[in-house]
């Protein structure tokens, strides 16, 4: 590799670190300047369009994981990042085309196999999603935000006790989701937990007070609360 080259290496690098940080304005300008330094690094390409994608820029995150992807046919990261990002988009069966290509060119791309799962969610394909989601934590049994997703495709089937199991999983790595804790007290109030739940809608409302669908249950499971304490006397 000339000087060139790890120059632009070091600087996807330091773009990467700074995208686990959340600096997004930094790590952008480092992964552009690899980018002048070398116009066919496919990875530069596609993390910047990962940043992009991050800041909701989706017609240009596409254009950088397109060129990812032209320089790197089987670059499975890109083709997994174009996915999702067409799943935002709306177009689900671009999406699912270049899912599928994602896990054809690597079919242990955990990301991809967790995003197919809820392609087939948004569907309505519960099955199939339920197959891929839990493909990826075959794969990276840490990988939090699957439990999470599995949790909301067994609420949206009815299963709460299952759903619950998996809110509770989810919870118990990342306890600072305050969504997971709303929907986890809606599963609660389903089965007959209004107690639990509302200790569960107090902990949504803490983390995030805008969350206007947790203080309305809150008020449900209040009154249920009530109910039971007056038949109770």
């Amino acid at each position: 590799m000339n000087k060139k080259g790890e120059y632009a290496l070091r600087t996807v690098r330091k773009g990467n670190r700074l995208l686990m940080q959340d600096d997004m304005a930094s790590a952008i300008s480092h992964y552009n300047d690899a980018i002048r330094r070398n116009r066919r690094d496919e990875v530069a390409w596609n993390n910047k369009g990962a940043v992009l994608l991050a800041l909701n820029r989706q017609k240009e995150a596409l254009s950088c994981f397109d060129k990812a992807i032209e320089l790197s046919p089987a670059y499975s990261d890109a083709w997994c990042n174009r996915g999702i990002v067409l799943m935002q988009m709306g177009d689900l069966a671009g999406a699912e085309e270049s899912l599928k290509k994602a896990i054809r060119y690597s079919d242990r791309n955990e990301v991809a196999w967790n995003a197919c799962g809820t392609l087939y969610a948004r569907k309505g394909e519960f099955d199939r999603a339920r197959k891929c989601y839990l493909t990826a934590l075959k794969l990276d049994e840490t990988y939090d935000t699957v439990y999470n997703n599995l949790g909301r495709l067994y609420e949206e089937e009815g299963e709460w006790q299952q759903a619950l199991k998996y809110y509770n999983t989810f919870l118990h790595r990342n306890n600072t989701f305050a969504d997971a804790w709303y929907h986890k007290g809606l599963c609660q109030l389903e089965l007959g937990m209004p107690s639990k739940a509302l200790q569960s809608f107090d902990r949504a409302i803490n983390l995030d007070p805008s969350l206007k669908e947790a203080k309305k249950a809150r008020k449900l499971a209040q009154e249920s609360v009530r109910r039971r304490r007056k038949a109770d006397a």
